[in-house]
This record gives structure tokens, C-alpha cells and sequence, in this order.
């Protein structure tokens, strides 16, 4: 919906130009594009400012697509807001956009006045900002949460680890086998059987 949104709003862009201000890498916004275009919701033109790129377009089609969309998150918002009064429906919606101040898509007054989509891209640019501040531990926020889990329940199995951060136990191996090769996690214990091997969480280097 923000792709259409951001076309119906400020005209024909370019799919670098969507990809930059909804923070989606250039691979993924391809592909987001191309759905967009087989169902007839966007064409895509000449860029007159750039002949080897495309300026993308909202079609007709694509146009009675987002009034129904809308609908829907008018629908999702009252749902979300319901167990709050007027005034704190408005406190919440001014806290969020302060938080986002300055992102491209606030421009965006469709959605920038929806708490559920405000909501959603505070947790994306939080989940940046600690990607961004665990890389250089060779970490992510999924890798973390998974090592917090091991660390919370050391020793234990890789199936009650599984249990715990929520996957199927062939998942838990891959992640663990993943963070052993790191340094963070050792298996130990000889069972014979790897999911029912012992994990203990070894000090991240600081």
C-alpha cells in the first residue's frame, strides 16, 4: 500500500526513488514492483529525467486497489484504537511522528495520520538502529534474540531451545550451528543424537 500511496500522492517515480524513502533494498523493490504491474496497478514509463531508467505510474486500476486498501486500514485502525480515548489516540500518533521525524514517507499524509502504520516503521527503523549497532559483533536483532535464549536457558537441549525462541528443532540446529561458528555458543555433552546435545552460551568479546 505505501508504493501506491507514495504514487497516488507525489506522481511518477522511479523505483530508486520508492526504494530510498521506504527503506526497501533495490532487489526486493523489483520484485514488489513487477506484483504491482502484473496485477495492473502500476505501468511503467520512460523516466524523462533519465532515459535508462523507468518512472512508475499509478493506473486506474491501481487507483480503486488503494481506496480499498484504504478501507481496510481505516477498519484495522479503529480496531487497533478502540480501547483508547480521542486524546490519547492523538498523544500517540505525535509521539510516533516525533520518533520519525525527517523519514522520507512522513510526506505520506494518507498513512502518516494511522498509528497501526506509524507503529509498524518505528519498529522497522528501531530494528535498523540495532542492526547497526550489533554488526560490528557480527550479530543481528534475530541472531541476538536467539542468543539471549540460550543464555536465559543454558544448559538445555536444542529442543527445548526451539521451544523457546519459537521454531522447529531442525531450525534451532541451523541457528546453532551458526552461532558455534561465531564463538558465542558451545554444544556439549556426547549423546549421540545432536538435537538432545547440551548448549552453554560463551561471553561475547567486548
Amino acid at each position: 500500500m505505501t508504493l501506491l500511496a507514495l504514487l497516488a500522492e507525489r506522481g511518477a517515480m522511479s523505483q530508486r526513488q520508492l526504494a530510498d524513502m521506504t527503506h526497501v533494498n533495490p532487489t526486493s523493490m523489483v520484485k514488489l514492483v513487477d506484483s504491482l504491474e502484473q496485477r495492473g496497478w502500476v505501468v511503467r514509463n520512460r523516466n524523462p529525467d533519465g532515459r535508462r531508467s523507468y518512472a512508475l505510474r499509478l493506473t486506474e486500476l491501481g487507483d480503486k486497489a488503494l481506496s480499498s486498501l484504504r478501507h481496510n486500514l481505516d477498519e484495522g485502525e479503529r480496531i487497533l484504537t478502540q480501547a483508547l480515548s480521542s486524546r490519547q489516540r492523538d498523544r500517540l500518533r505525535h509521539q510516533l511522528r516525533a520518533l520519525l521525524q525527517g523519514e522520507g514517507w512522513m510526506v505520506i499524509d494518507s498513512l502518516a495520520g494511522h498509528s497501526g502504520f506509524l507503529i509498524a516503521q518505528a519498529h522497522r527503523q528501531v530494528r535498523d538502529w540495532a542492526s547497526e549497532a550489533l554488526t560490528p559483533l557480527g550479530l543481528d536483532p534475530t541472531r541476538l534474540r536467539r542468543l539471549v535464549g540460550t543464555g536465559r536457558e543454558q544448559p538445555c537441549s536444542q529442543v527445548h531451545l526451539a521451544h523457546v525462541v519459537g521454531v522447529s528443532p531442525p531450525a534451532a540446529l541451523s541457528f546453532v550451528e551458526e552461532l558455534e561458528k561465531t564463538g558465542l555458543v558451545a554444544r556439549l555433552g556426547e549423546t549421540g543424537d545432536a538435537e538432545l546435545q547440551q548448549l552453554l552460551t560463551r561471553l561475547i568479546p567486548w
